[in-house]
């Protein structure tokens, strides 16, 4: 049995990332990041200037990146 065996993935929360973090992952600048179609999530919430928070879902962002791949 692996340690991710006994994680019940239907309830556990999806691992967000920062704008930074995300371009992290990427190897790309955090103006790519924003400027790409790679899906993010706004969050209600306060941001820089007023603006919702936003953030990019972990899996989302690894298989957006595979689909760019050729």
């Amino acid at each position: 049995m692996t340690p991710h065996a006994a994680i019940d993935t239907a309830t556990a929360a999806p691992m967000l990332l920062t704008q930074k973090e995300a371009a992290d992952l990427l190897a790309v600048s955090v103006s790519y990041l924003r400027a790409s179609s790679c899906p993010k999530v706004l969050l209600p919430g306060t941001g820089p200037r007023g603006k919702p928070l936003v953030r990019y879902v972990h899996a989302d962002v690894l298989g957006w990146a595979l689909s760019r791949r050729i």
